[in-house]
């Protein structure tokens, strides 16, 4: 067969283009590389100070020593935490280096000098993955090295003994973060010296990698753990000194504690070290500023002990106390009462009685009596017997009183539990009984004076006393109100129906004779002064968007509290009640988040078709670009108490934002702190207004934001919220995914199966019942509407939580999946109905955001990692 001209030039065009894709394939692959065009440098040069003296020749182990053990001398890969251009780095006792910038020859090569002593070369470079990726760091050196990424050795390098340098590879998958990459570079005195690196990735993750030498990062999940917390701050009755509790986590999982005594009458707030003894708990100041008191364990039994700072002397009161509960000195440092618990084992019988509905719970069976423990003589007696479990609430400024109460349960009365408060003199060994058998139990102080008692509880306390509710609504029993009972006569006085906040936590100031209150106040947590004279309330600026732990001087009005809010942790600060003039004490997590980059926070509130406003708040990524689309993450709880502006915290906004999403917060109906007529709404409506709110909030929100991508918008939830997750799902069809975390798919399981489950809905279901409001336990529940459900959606549990139990996520995961909706269920083995454990907690965060990768940017590689495909049921 003879081929024709035009034959052998369509041979040639094939070949040319078989050729043309082999080349353009190989070009491909060599372009889906990063070149890192800068590295952060510092020299170790003093390894002769460092080096061992060399005692034998030879190990233990008859391993000679030898330059390659340079590395384990000079190893700083500890200290280098936050490498940056002019930043510094201790090399030696004596010497210091600072981190230089150096940039690759055209060659993209780095040049290691010549050195005639032995030193070791690090180089530093960030990583920045947006999104969960493979890849893989490409490394050839004429010398021997090691990379580590974030403090873990990923690459141990020795050069090959051909002229022609090998390259070897680290294969990597991380999730999004930035990682500090680290190289160890052993120098020697050969002329020509130098290394190569690059990043390899596939091209659909070229775009999710970038590098560059700054530390600067947007907030992770180590965040919420790692580095320097200040927790308890216990002023002393001058308000001259603070006790205050820290703690530092380290190596993941481990923590460390101390307690640091801060003089708070400086400027500088000097502070030295301080633990009474190894191993005290419970402290706490006596009458003044020379004494405190703690206790000690000693084989499970309980030592109470007192130390005076002006003599330096301990003094043991009591030991070897069995089965020690809690314990409280009197202002005049003369009597401890203590409470030693009783306990009734549990039937261990293959078939066993359960003794009312309580009796599931592990504490039901536990009871605490109360004992008189005289100081001086170091004597005691029993003060209080019986099966009744007993609850000190106070005793009296000037020692003569002591205020308790006991509960008896009532089944067949919401809030099924009622409260008998008892008053005990101890000069007249007498008992008098203020109220009997009354439902709603409330806690009780005594006033500087002892003859009132501040009360905290239910609106629906003292008979209703303190309810300011329109007509037709039943008031929401966890919006806390404050009352004021006068002893002479029993007369009450509700002073807190007119306030919208709700109460925390109270303390009637014997220094100024003002009350305090800590308040949930919407998303904010203040602090407010009530005039029980003028019978006014002041909110007291603390600088902070919310505060907890606030201590009290005795004997000034001092105090000291803890603040944070959404864009920052936890800080100490003191306060003059004289004059509201606050100061900083402690920022020990400052440093934590020194280099963490985060976004802004707008109020956002919008009004609903009933003329309510929902307030809210809309949560930016770093760096934000209004002129971008991003993705949108809903959070709500939807329950009885709003979203605070928490920092961290089990739902990390900051994470979130930090991660590319829009955060979307909102405070929907039935929330406290807006005022009882607006928590009242929460009362007999298990979502119908919430979702209301949430549905048209978002859309409202989405209107009015452009940089909002409407088609990738997610929902998230847990507990109350869980449910109201499912409950939407059902609802609408708007969100491209949700997540419920120990969620409830069916009220009238919830109701009879959940440890608190009778009593939550005997406020959030008042007087309805699955026998008498049939609509609202089957309408309302998710589990009835599941063939409505359209979205994606993803059932996180604890395997062991008793509040909300797993069966809840299992049925409605078990209906999705008969109706062939895209549903997944996540257990969390050991867990109740809060994620705590450390490792759980990073696979859970995790988990979450690998859920809306998936969904909503779409990246499905991190949630492929995470939860490989068996197709077991396929």
């Amino acid at each position: 067969m003879k081929f024709k001209l035009k034959h052998l030039f369509c041979i040639f065009i094939i070949l040319a283009i078989s050729v043309s894709s082999a080349l353009s394939k190989k070009n491909a692959k060599e372009n889906n590389k990063i070149q890192i065009d800068s590295i952060l440098t510092i020299v170790d040069y003093d390894l002769s100070v460092k080096s061992p003296i060399l005692i034998d020749s030879i190990s233990i182990k008859g391993t000679p020593f030898t330059k390659h053990d340079a590395f384990k001398i000079s190893n700083l890969i500890d200290k280098i935490e936050k490498p940056q251009s002019g930043s510094s780095i201790k090399i030696s006792p004596k010497n210091s280096a600072n981190w230089e910038i150096e940039k690759p020859n055209k060659k993209q090569e780095y040049t290691i000098e010549k050195s005639e002593i032995e030193c070791v070369y690090y180089y530093a470079f960030y990583v920045n993955a947006s999104d969960f990726v493979n890849f893989k760091i490409n490394f050839k050196s004429t010398n021997k090295a090691k990379i580590y990424i974030d403090g873990e050795e990923k690459l141990a390098y020795t050069p090959s003994e051909v002229k022609k340098l090998k390259e070897d590879k680290s294969d990597l998958s991380l999730p999004y973060d930035k990682y500090l990459v680290v190289l160890q570079v052993l120098s020697n005195n050969k002329k020509k010296q130098y290394f190569s690196i690059d990043i390899q990735a596939k091209e659909k993750d070229m775009a999710l990698i970038t590098t560059s030498l700054s530390p600067k990062r947007s907030m992770n999940i180590d965040d919420v753990f790692s580095g320097k917390r200040v927790g308890r701050s216990l002023i002393s009755p001058s308000g001259d000194m603070s006790l205050v509790s820290f703690s530092e986590f380290y190596d993941k999982d481990k923590s460390y504690s101390w307690k640091s005594l801060i003089n708070i009458t400086t400027e500088k707030y000097p502070s030295i070290p301080f633990i009474p003894m190894p191993g005290a708990f419970s402290i706490q100041w006596g009458k003044d500023d020379s004494v405190i008191f703690f206790c000690t364990k000693n084989d499970k039994k309980t030592n109470i002990w007192s130390y005076n700072f002006t003599t330096t002397k301990y003094n043991k009161i009591a030991e070897n106390i069995s089965d020690f509960s809690f314990y409280t000195v009197d202002s005049k440092d003369n009597f401890i009462i203590y409470a030693v618990t009783e306990k009734i084992e549990a039937d261990k019988n293959v078939l066993y009685k359960i003794d009312g509905m309580e009796d599931r719970q592990s504490n039901f069976r536990k009871r605490d009596n109360l004992f008189y423990l005289d100081i001086a003589t170091k004597t005691s007696y029993q003060l209080t017997y019986g099966k009744h479990d007993i609850r000190l609430h106070d005793i009296s400024q000037d020692s003569k009183m002591m205020l308790y109460s006991i509960s008896d349960v009532d089944y067949q009365t919401p809030p099924f539990s009622r409260q008998t408060m008892f008053i005990y003199d101890f000069v007249k060994r007498s008992i008098d009984t203020l109220w009997a058998n009354k439902s709603h139990g409330l806690t009780c102080h005594f006033s500087p004076d002892n003859d009132k008692l501040l009360c905290i509880g239910s609106p629906d306390a003292f008979e209703g006393i303190g309810r300011n509710v329109s007509d037709g609504k039943l008031a929401n029993g966890y919006d806390n109100q404050a009352f004021i009972y006068h002893l002479s006569n029993g007369k009450i006085d509700p002073i807190s129906i007119s306030f919208n906040p709700k109460i925390a936590s109270s303390y009637w100031n014997p220094a100024d004779y003002f009350i305090y209150f800590q308040v949930v106040d919407g998303e904010y947590k203040n602090l407010y002064r009530y005039n029980f004279g003028t019978k006014a309330y002041t909110r007291i600026n603390t600088g902070e968007d919310c505060i907890t732990g606030i201590s009290y001087a005795k004997n000034k009005p001092i105090a000291t509290y803890l603040g944070y809010g959404a864009s920052n942790g936890k800080r100490l600060y003191q306060i003059d009640l004289s004059n509201d003039g606050y100061d900083m004490i402690a920022n020990p997590e400052k440093e934590n988040y020194e280099n963490v980059e985060l976004g802004e926070i707008d109020i956002w509130d919008y009004t609903n078709e009933h003329g309510d406003t929902i307030h809210g708040r809309i949560h930016y990524p770093p760096n934000f670009d209004k002129n971008k689309k991003y993705p949108v993450i809903v959070y709500y709880y939807g329950g009885t108490s709003p979203v605070g502006r928490s920092f961290g915290g089990r739902y990390p906004f900051n994470i979130y934002t930090g991660h590319g999403y829009v955060v979307y917060c909102l405070q929907p109906s039935g929330c406290t702190g807006y005022g009882q007529d607006f928590s009242a709404l929460h009362v007999n409506s298990w979502g119908i207004r919430t979702a209301e709110d949430i549905i048209g909030g978002t859309k409202e929100m989405l209107n009015q934001h452009s940089f909002c991508d409407e088609k990738a918008v997610a929902c998230i939830g847990a507990s109350y919220g869980g449910f109201m997750t499912m409950l939407l799902t059902t609802k609408t069809d708007m969100f491209a995914a949700a997540i419920s975390h120990a969620g409830i798919s069916a009220l009238s399981s919830y109701w009879g199966e959940g440890y608190w489950g009778y009593t939550y809905s005997s406020e959030a279901s008042k007087n309805s019942y699955p026998w008498n409001n049939q609509d609202l336990y089957i309408k309302q529940s998710p589990l009835f509407q599941a063939d409505k459900c359209n979205t994606p959606l993803l059932l996180l549990h604890g395997d062991s939580d008793t509040n909300v139990p797993r069966g809840e996520s299992i049925q409605f995961y078990t209906a999705l999946k008969i109706l062939g909706k895209e549903a997944e269920l996540i257990l969390i083995k050991d867990t109740d109905h809060w994620v705590q454990a450390y490792e759980q907690r990073i696979m859970w965060n995790n988990t979450i955001l690998a859920w809306f990768d998936k969904h909503l940017k779409p990246q499905t590689a991190w949630w492929d990692n995470l939860y490989p495909e068996n197709n077991l049921d396929k």
